[in-house]
């Protein structure tokens, strides 16, 4: 058992995080789906050969920050790791006068690793060290780095579904084992980046959730709860100051990236979503979500992931903002962003998806190609929660 602490985030209450409260970001995942497709999301929808007008049009919105993902597949499956597409993104963004929040790890990772093993931790803080001496001279803002994108989600892909080949949801009892490691290679990427540039701050992202019982199900009120303190788990790794307690928490960890989508409640047991569109009274505000992660960590948080699709959309940004309102009036110190913006052009095999958001950031619409996560890949999921 570790002891989280609670006080990371004082000496951050009056810093800025980002340089906008807006903040965009593109879509970035290069994971090999289910079906054994390699992906490169900033390639199939055309952004990362467009940098210049999809940063201008960010711009002309008033962001004056962006999120984007290195890619390890992408960038670290040679001999030695490719930096040329985030260096070109640096440089559009100095044109610009932007800021870059970076995910080191979007769901891909070279051929050669192996998640659930030992020498993770090493292997991918030498992809992080190598990353900041690639951009550290080049850099004119303060950098942001989120190092895996949702550990809590992640895990769940990689134990309990045929997601992200070669895996195939087989491993549910190395789930805990397996979030552990994936914080571990967290905050030793942090500490290497710190190296090179000690200014760094970071943020770690995961799904925010509420798990209840099903109607007429007292009895399985204490199992909810115990699923919606599940998301916490990562998190409070991160927090906690006798694991890898080698690298100090305050420089480990400076602001939370919570993701929050409509189908993120659901029923205990059944699964069954918590309709957002039908007003189901067993829904949790975002605002009282946000207080939960507030109260917990004091640190500040950052909605970093929002989505909805169809016609509902507009509907779910009015809904996400007037929570934010009324977060911000609580007193509790949270951002958006929007994420991913969708680039000028786009795949005509990609589908317009729904928006997510990240830090500051707010974004319009996602686009994800067909086959995201593969056929194979389950519905529905858990933060990977731990059974020992």
């Amino acid at each position: 058992m570790h002891t989280a602490t609670h006080a990371v985030g004082s000496t951050l209450a009056n810093a800025p995080a980002f340089r906008s409260f807006f903040i965009g970001g593109f879509e970035g995942a290069d994971h090999v789906n289910g079906d054994g497709v390699a992906l490169d999301l900033n390639a199939l929808t055309g952004h990362a050969f467009q940098l210049r007008g999809d940063y201008r049009r960010a711009r002309a919105l008033g962001m004056r920050e962006i999120r984007e993902s290195v890619g390890w597949r992408v960038t670290g499956s040679g001999a030695r790791p490719d930096f040329r597409r985030a260096l070109a993104m640096v440089a559009e963004a100095n044109r610009h006068d932007m800021a870059i929040a970076w995910t080191l790890w979007h769901y891909g990772f070279p051929p050669h690793v192996d998640p659930f093993s030992s020498s993770l931790p090493e292997r991918f803080a030498d992809f992080a060290f190598a990353f900041a001496n690639a951009i550290a001279s080049v850099s004119e803002h303060d950098v942001w780095i989120n190092p895996i994108n949702e550990i809590s989600f992640l895990t769940w892909l990689l134990t309990e579904t045929a997601a992200l080949a070669p895996f195939r949801g087989d491993r549910t009892e190395h789930a805990h084992a397996l979030k552990r490691n994936l914080v571990r290679a967290a905050i030793l990427a942090t500490a290497a980046v710190r190296q090179v540039i000690p200014g760094a701050r970071f943020f770690h992202t995961d799904p925010i959730i509420h798990v209840d019982a099903p109607h007429q199900r007292d009895d399985l009120t204490a199992d909810a709860r115990a699923a919606t303190q599940s998301q916490f788990e990562a998190w409070d790794l991160f927090t906690a100051r006798d694991f890898a307690a080698e690298v100090p928490v305050a420089k480990r960890v400076h602001l939370l990236g919570a993701n929050y989508y409509h189908a993120s409640q659901w029923e205990v047991g059944t699964r069954k979503p918590l309709a957002w569109h039908l007003n189901d009274p067993r829904r949790l505000g975002l605002a009282g979500m946000l207080e939960r992660v507030g109260e917990r960590y004091a640190l500040p948080v950052a909605i970093t992931e929002t989505s909805h699709v169809g016609a509902g959309r507009s509907e779910w940004m009015r809904h996400v903002g007037a929570e934010l309102r009324r977060a911000r009036a609580d007193g509790i110190r949270c951002g958006l962003r929007l994420r991913p913006l969708p680039p000028a052009t786009a795949s005509r095999r990609a589908t317009i998806c729904s928006t997510r958001r990240c830090g500051s950031t707010t974004m319009p619409s996602m686009i994800r190609p067909s086959g995201y996560f593969g056929k194979r890949c389950a519905r529905g999921w858990s933060p990977g929660r731990a059974t020992t």
